[in-house]
């Protein structure tokens, strides 16, 4: 019986959502996907896990018990995985970024300081579909502003919140305020990165229907090509004022935008002793 991985975490999102679209979301795959998953574990186990209506999906008396099953069989290649990725009695930790922060390099050098044992590996990964990489485990962790909810197999602990600035081409009538308000905003086109609904989710309701949206970019550094040829305006976190300045560009404050958090994120049922010491050590000195 060759039942795999990707099975199991398949089975324990559905068995989370009971609901296969929520579940499919989650992991980041397409639901014609999931339901091969599934069909495959049921087929390869002889049991049926679900029983499904057109309105609803269940676990069988057979799936609730493979629940504490599958989630060790995870756990524990999780565990290997770990190993796999040591080196020696040195531990990797791969942290993934969505843009850089003053705050996270404080985090970072004061984790180097402390966990020696430790080699760090930094990833910068973007915005678009920033859990992918948490959910199929191309890191350990993920610090990312909340661009988009965290789906429900993401554990998300926020470590700070951040003023929002408006990005804009130097040329632009907006660019000499001192700041400006939603109020200003509402006939502007914004460029961004991602699907419409992730960008419609970090402008807030204050935002959310008055602006034309392009979702043209894959990164921060293409918004900020975008804005400064005067193709549209963004929002970004305060931090960007200091670690993504340049010519062209100017970052004037949103007086009456809410602050955006940005999260530590790992996905649930993953864990490690090294992972759960960078997560205590990186809520302690964001919020000192």
């Amino acid at each position: 019986m060759d039942v795999t991985v990707a099975h199991l975490r398949s089975f324990l999102a559905v068995a989370e959502e009971l609901h296969f679209g929520r579940a499919a979301e989650a992991l980041r795959v397409s639901p014609s996907s999931l339901s091969e998953h599934i069909a495959t574990l049921e087929r390869r186990t002889g049991r049926a896990l679900f029983t499904r209506t057109s309105r609803s999906v269940a676990l069988t008396d057979d799936g609730r018990r493979l629940i504490p099953l599958a989630q060790r069989a995870v756990g524990a290649m999780d565990d290997v995985l770990q190993w796999a990725r040591s080196d020696g009695d040195r531990i990797r930790l791969r942290i993934g970024l969505s843009v850089f922060s003053p705050r996270f390099r404080a985090i970072l050098a004061e984790a180097h300081r402390q966990f020696s044992e430790i080699v760090w590996e930094v990833r910068q990964f973007g915005f678009a579909e920033p859990y992918r990489p948490l959910l199929t485990g191309e890191v350990d962790c993920a610090v990312i502003p909340e661009a988009a909810p965290p789906p429900a197999t993401v554990a998300a602990t926020t470590l700070w919140t951040e003023a929002c600035l408006l990005v804009v081409a130097d040329s632009h009538p907006l660019a000499a305020r001192d700041r400006v308000t939603v109020d200003d905003l509402t006939d502007q086109t914004f460029v961004g990165v991602g699907d419409a609904s992730t960008f419609d989710h970090w402008l807030g309701d204050a935002l959310r229907d008055a602006p034309r949206t392009l979702s043209i970019a894959r990164n921060f550094d293409e918004v900020l090509e975008l804005c400064a040829a005067g193709i549209g305006v963004n929002v970004a976190g305060a931090a960007a004022a200091e670690m993504y300045h340049r010519p062209g560009v100017r970052f004037v404050p949103i007086a009456d935008l809410a602050d955006r958090p940005t999260n530590l994120c790992v996905a649930k049922g993953r864990s490690s002793p090294a992972l759960r010491k960078f997560i205590r050590l990186a809520v302690r000195v964001a919020h000192a």
